[in-house]
């Protein structure tokens, strides 16, 4: 393993573990926030960890560090750690840096996505109620106190003005990943498809990255990963898994509103409006 530092154009260091020297292409592994990324991101560690291949938990250890996605999305900077041999996740929005690489263009990728008026309502109850925050970092809580604002706004809204609120925020972050979306190298996951079958999700994983699963792996991760509720609980960072839940919290005069804003973005990834 090498340690790669990175240092970005606002003075900010943050180093990374990687494997170097190793065949074929780097792995990545995309999502948006409140699309159920922090379950398949630990999914995908785990297989990984079972094949020998490292994962580099991107935006995590960005996160950890206090350091805002606005800060490393378009930094060059990132890119010596693009190595062969590893797989790259953590992403809740698109790093667009990363397409300056050849590596990241011709690597497999996989894309997970949720019907986004789901992931508005789901975003509504993790901010207000159970996102981590991170503690302050060598003097930095520039995320802290983001994640305290986005707390504080949260609590200070009704659900429906809320999601309105963020939804030209959630349209472009699904739009960022457009030209991921349309590379024939991606795989696109969707939530509603995997959520309720995560064997299914890792043989998906396991076929795109060529990776070997057998029954009594699956069987070890499902132990953890196939939590189910059976009440809602609004303050869980697992609250409710079941798709659709837009259409019980809210109005049809917001739905409509949100299909209005949102309609590049269910075109795009074929949701019904």
């Amino acid at each position: 393993m090498t340690t790669i530092p990175v240092t970005l154009a606002n003075g900010r260091s943050i180093s990374f573990e990687v494997r170097t020297g190793l065949a074929g292409p780097p792995l990545f592994l995309f999502s948006v926030r409140k699309c159920g990324s922090s379950i398949v991101n630990k999914i995908v560690r785990a297989v990984a960890h079972a094949n020998n291949c490292n994962y580099v938990d991107v935006s995590g250890s960005f996160f950890k560090a206090n350091i805002l996605p606005k800060d490393y999305r378009f930094d060059e900077g990132l890119l010596p750690i693009l190595h062969g041999g590893n797989i790259y996740g953590g992403f809740r929005a698109m790093v667009p840096a990363l397409r300056v690489s050849p590596l990241f263009r011709e690597s497999p990728k996989l894309l997970l996505i949720r019907d986004p008026r789901d992931a508005l309502v789901s975003e509504y109850f993790s901010n207000a109620y159970s996102h981590p925050i991170p503690q302050t970092t060598d003097g930095h809580d520039e995320v802290k106190q983001q994640m305290k604002l986005q707390r504080e706004t949260a609590l200070a809204m009704p659900l429906e003005k809320y999601v309105v609120h963020r939804a030209p925020g959630m349209k472009l972050s699904m739009m960022e990943y457009r030209k991921v979306f349309k590379d024939p190298g991606t795989t696109l996951l969707k939530y509603e498809d995997y959520i309720f079958d995560k064997r299914s999700l890792m043989l998906v994983i396991a076929e795109k990255f060529r990776w070997h699963v057998d029954e009594d792996l699956i069987r070890r991760i499902l132990e953890w990963a196939d939590i189910r509720p059976e009440h809602e609980n609004p303050t869980a960072f697992i609250r409710k898994v079941t798709p659709g839940d837009h259409r019980e919290k809210l109005s049809a005069e917001t739905i409509s509103a949100l299909n209005k804003i949102l309609r590049p973005v269910l075109r795009l990834y074929n949701y019904p409006r």
